[in-house]
Formats: C-alpha cells, sequence, structure tokens
C-alpha cells in the first residue's frame, strides 16, 4: 500500500493560511479601543439621545465629580396612590425615568474621563414633588459588566423624595442648584 505525502503546495497554503490568521488576531487586539464620547460632551449627548430616542427633554448639568440630571414630568405618583398600597409611582414616569438611567449607564461606560457620580432629579411640576435617584458610576460599570447583578447596582442607589413648592411648572429645572456628591453621602 502506497501512502500518501503531503504536497509542499498543501503545507505552503496550511502555513500562509495560519501566519494569516496569526497576524489577522494579533493586529486586531492591538489597536486601543477608542472612548465613543469625551468628558466634555457627556451632557449633550446624554440631552440628545433622552430627546432623539425617547421624546424626553432633560437639563444636564456637571459639577467637578457629578452629573446632574433634571427631568420635569406632569405626575410622580399613580393615581391610585393611597388607595392601593401597590400603587406608589405613575407608570408614564416609571417609563421615562428608565429610559433616562439607562441613557446615562450607556453614555458614562463609553466615555474617557466620567464623573465619580450622577443624580437623576425628577420633579412633579404639577404637585410640586422631587425625586432624587443618586448612583456612583462606578456600580453602573460593574453592573454593565456582569461584576455585581443589576438587583444589587440598584440597591446601591441613593433615593431621596421631598416636597418642593419650588419645582412647580419648572420644566428648565431653575429651583435646584448640582453640588458634588460625596462618598459619604
Amino acid at each position: 500500500m502506497m501512502k500518501s505525502k503531503p504536497s509542499l503546495k498543501n503545507l505552503t497554503k496550511s502555513v500562509l493560511l495560519s501566519v494569516s490568521l496569526s497576524s489577522l488576531l494579533i493586529s486586531g487586539c492591538s489597536y486601543p479601543n477608542e472612548p465613543t464620547y469625551k468628558e466634555k460632551d457627556i451632557p449633550d449627548i446624554i440631552k440628545k439621545i433622552c430627546k432623539d430616542e425617547y421624546g424626553l427633554d432633560v437639563t444636564t448639568q456637571r459639577t467637578a465629580n457629578t452629573l446632574w440630571v433634571y427631568a420635569p414630568v406632569d405626575q410622580i405618583l399613580h393615581k391610585d396612590y393611597g388607595k392601593d398600597q401597590n400603587k406608589i409611582f405613575d407608570e408614564k414616569m416609571v417609563d421615562k425615568l428608565r429610559n433616562i438611567l439607562i441613557t446615562i449607564g450607556r453614555v458614562l461606560i463609553s466615555s474617557d474621563n466620567t464623573p465619580q457620580f450622577f443624580a437623576l432629579l425628577v420633579s412633579d411640576i404639577n404637585l410640586g414633588i422631587d425625586y432624587t435617584i443618586s448612583g456612583n458610576i462606578l456600580d453602573i460599570k460593574k453592573s454593565y459588566a456582569a461584576f455585581i447583578p443589576e438587583e444589587e447596582s440598584n440597591r446601591r442607589y441613593v433615593v431621596k423624595f421631598s416636597s418642593s413648592p419650588e419645582a412647580i411648572g419648572d420644566k428648565t429645572g431653575f429651583h435646584f442648584i448640582p453640588y458634588d456628591i460625596t462618598i459619604s453621602e
């Protein structure tokens, strides 16, 4: 029985293919990933995404270590609040809140230099109620990377509910003054 010898031509093709694939993989890993957004653009990008994708008008402001997002809404509390203990927040407000939080996370994990904290202030401009959610950007990044579960990240938010008569009619956020959040808060 005669054994077939691998031809030099086939061996050459195999080696060239291996070298080509290896160099392609290596070169693909050698380019640094550039951030999608620049630090200076973060507030404007969040406003643009909220407007273009969700039809939401928000105001953004940046302090040294905190990104503030202000969102006026017509109604925070559910119409059956006080009558039904399971009804606290208006469903439309919850959807808006979710979309804004997704936008904040999406932009901040894709930015070159993020603030340490964010705060989302949602104001009921009819009743004068402020609902503030503050969080650490590192928790958002850990959640997006599946280092901590999303539920744990949500538990780490600091939530504040307060009466704010100045919020009545405030569609731009003139009634609040942004400040730097500290880790102790």
